[in-house]
């Protein structure tokens, strides 16, 4: 950062001290307000911005905290693993998984991580390939669901193929149907429905013990 603001000596140290103080007391807003202020002025040392990227992550700054502690990385300060550890955190926080997998196993491939902090952060990776794997679950179900969901309405349906249909169908056999019984009742007792599809139907209201009143 260039260009700062000239002050009155000692006047940044005492902003520098309020925001620790602060910071101390679990005042994070506070703090960071004013390490914000110090930084219009001065680039701040290690210490100090280190203490601001765990007070901006306290209050889910994450895109803030992200860039200090990247400023801090360029540094390269004594505590450099921590403040790894801080941004790989900060990271899985904002989503960026490929990111993190990325930044560890380079650190391992490189054989830059002291042995008595190897354990920690093979940690962080499994936590993080657990986190994303999950997350990649999820949005898969969920847009399983949204595709169920999109085939809700009986007229549409029968406006499908028969071989449509039955990938349709095939959908429903790996999610739970009662939220969807009243469709399946209704294309059931549709004379428009192909009996072949019907049949199906009436399997999967079997398999899961759904039951329904068929007119």
């Amino acid at each position: 950062q260039n260009n700062k603001i000239v002050l009155f000596p000692g006047m940044v140290e005492k902003i520098i001290e309020r925001a620790h103080e602060a910071a101390e007391a679990s005042r994070y807003a506070e703090a960071n307000e004013l390490f914000e202020q110090v930084l219009a002025y001065t680039d701040g040392d290690e210490y100090m911005l280190s203490v601001y990227a765990h007070s901006l992550y306290e209050v889910k700054n994450y895109a803030r905290a992200k860039e200090i502690c990247e400023d801090l990385i360029t540094l390269q300060p004594e505590f450099y693993f921590e403040v790894m550890e801080l941004y790989l955190t900060i990271c899985m926080q904002m989503k960026e998984f490929q990111q993190v997998d990325k930044i560890i196993q380079t650190l391992f491939d490189q054989h830059v991580i002291p042995v008595e902090q190897q354990e920690k952060f093979q940690r962080i990776q499994q936590l993080n390939q657990r986190i994303a794997s999950n997350k990649q679950k999820l949005e898969q179900e969920e847009q399983e669901d949204s595709f169920l969901k999109e085939q809700l309405n009986v007229d549409q349906f029968l406006n499908f193929t028969v071989m449509e249909q039955l990938i349709r169908v095939q959908q429903f056999s790996e999610v739970n149907i009662r939220p969807y019984k009243d469709f399946f009742k209704a294309l059931i007792e549709s004379e428009l429905a192909h009996p072949y599809i019907q049949s199906l139907l009436l399997i999967l209201l079997v398999e899961q013990e759904v039951s329904i009143d068929i007119s």
